[in-house]
Order: C-alpha cells, then sequence, then structure tokens
C-alpha cells in the first residue's frame, strides 16, 4: 500500500510540474515558470491516464482489504473513489484550450461586426439628412 501511494505521489506531482510547463496559460499565466524540453510532451499526455491506472489498482487492492463489502469501501474510500473518477473527467479541460480560443476570436468578430453596423447607421443617418 505505502508503494502505491507513494508511486501515485511521484506520478501527481510530476503532472503537476508538467502542467505548469506546458498548460501554464489555463492557470491565467503568460509564460511558464520554466521551459522543459518538447520531447516531455508526450510523457505529459500519456502521465495522467497512468496515474489513473496507478489509482485504479489502489482501489482494487482497498477493495479486497474490506472483503468485498461495498458499503464498508465506500464509507471508508469515497474521497479514494472521487478523485480517481475526477481524472478522466476533468483532463479532458486542456483538450478545450482551441474551443475557448475560438469562443474568444468569434467574440471579437461578434464585436466588430456590431462596430460596423453602428458605423452603417450612424453614417447612413448623417447621409438621409
Amino acid at each position: 500500500m505505502i508503494l502505491i501511494d507513494i508511486i501515485v505521489l511521484i506520478l501527481a506531482s510530476l503532472l503537476a510540474i508538467l502542467f505548469l510547463s506546458f498548460d501554464y496559460d489555463l492557470l491565467g499565466l503568460k509564460n511558464s515558470p520554466y521551459i522543459l524540453p518538447k520531447e516531455f510532451k508526450e510523457i505529459y499526455d500519456y502521465l495522467p491516464w497512468a496515474l489513473f491506472l496507478v489509482l485504479i489498482i489502489d482501489l482494487t487492492i482497498k477493495l479486497k482489504l474490506t472483503g468485498f463489502n461495498h458499503v464498508e469501501f465506500l464509507g471508508k474510500y469515497w474521497v479514494d473513489i472521487l478523485l480517481t473518477l475526477l481524472i478522466p473527467l476533468l483532463f479532458p479541460i486542456k483538450f478545450a484550450k482551441p474551443i475557448v480560443k475560438v469562443y474568444k476570436s468569434s467574440k471579437i468578430t461578434k464585436s466588430g461586426i456590431k462596430i460596423y453596423q453602428k458605423y452603417l447607421k450612424v453614417f447612413r443617418h448623417r447621409t438621409r439628412k
């Protein structure tokens, strides 16, 4: 059990370090606090799934330790279950980065169209008089 906890700690720490290097803009930072080689990006892409697999193994061992008593398992390890489930649910947020960029550019385009419409409205009104 302690070995799995150490592995989880190492993987989670490595994930946090790589997150700050590659997805710093999701935190509102303009620049990464440190620069890592581009080769680490591939590790960063697969690391959450490795962490998820280790956490599933951990939960399986904990389920065996409770004697497959689901009520005791849920009562004792509900936080572990919740945090394990959050990895596949929350990590796709990094894939939302392009969507945010499209959304921002569409807002800028919308603002530009509104300005153009107001411009036409003002100058059409002046030319009619």
